[in-house]
């Protein structure tokens, strides 16, 4: 199987990103009387973070899908250099979210900052900083209200690279593409039903497949699917 370089760059990409970045900015201040058309139309401009997910799964699955090694070794330099491009900047602004609630909780939107006493103060920072705010519907818009996107990113990281050394092992890998990403749905599901929500783990469907990996798999797959069409020989 011969895979073009993971060095690959495509310029279209950056004006695809543009695009998407404006929809959800679009979402977030709609201009539009609430209720006309206009306003209607723009309400769903929240398809832009599909879109991030779909260029997410074309850019690593083109990136990494010709040297995936299962080994410690491998995984670590990875999951280093995806956490290094996210992290740093996310814990500064977080941080500095947290803070400015502290100092004057008007600024909390949700209202949710006075709402939590002592340490659950710490526990939600715990959350937003380890990404984990992503699981749970109580506090999946706390701190910066955005960054819930990148608990689905985050995981989908971890799930990747296991999936891009399935897909390179076998020749009906758009086949194994959709099984794997039907059985993390049916894995969503399952903890849906079978759990019992906890500060609102997994708390409904809606919610599994608005804010969680096994609900947004679909658009990487498609992104993953993308790159190996352009890609393989």
């Amino acid at each position: 199987m011969n895979i073009s370089s993971n060095k690959q760059y495509f310029k279209a990409l950056t004006g695809i990103r543009a695009i998407a970045a404006y929809l959800v900015f679009w979402f977030h201040f709609n201009p539009f009387h609430k209720g006309n058309f206009a306003w209607k139309l723009t309400n769903e401009t929240h398809i832009g973070v599909g879109i991030f997910f779909v260029l997410s799964g074309f850019l690593i699955t083109t990136r990494y899908s010709n040297h995936v090694t299962l080994t410690r070794a491998w995984w670590q330099r990875y999951m280093q250099n995806r956490v290094a491009r996210i992290y740093p900047l996310y814990a500064i602004i977080t941080g500095l979210t947290f803070t400015a609630y502290a100092i004057a909780p008007s600024l909390d939107l949700t209202g949710q900052w006075l709402a939590y006493r002592g340490y659950d103060k710490l526990i939600v920072i715990g959350l937003n900083l380890s990404f984990l705010r992503g699981f749970f519907e109580k506090f999946v818009f706390t701190g910066i209200a955005q960054g819930w996107t990148l608990s689905v990113e985050e995981c989908f990281y971890l799930f990747a690279p296991l999936a891009m050394w399935l897909l390179y092992k076998v020749r009906m890998r758009y086949l194994l593409l959709v099984a794997g990403a039907v059985a993390l749905m049916l894995l969503g599901a399952a903890i849906v039903t079978i759990t019992r929500h906890p500060f609102g783990f997994f708390s409904s469907y809606k919610f599994m497949f608005l804010f969680t990996l096994p609900g947004r798999v679909a658009e990487f797959a498609i992104g993953m699917a993308l790159a190996y069409s352009t890609l393989l020989f």
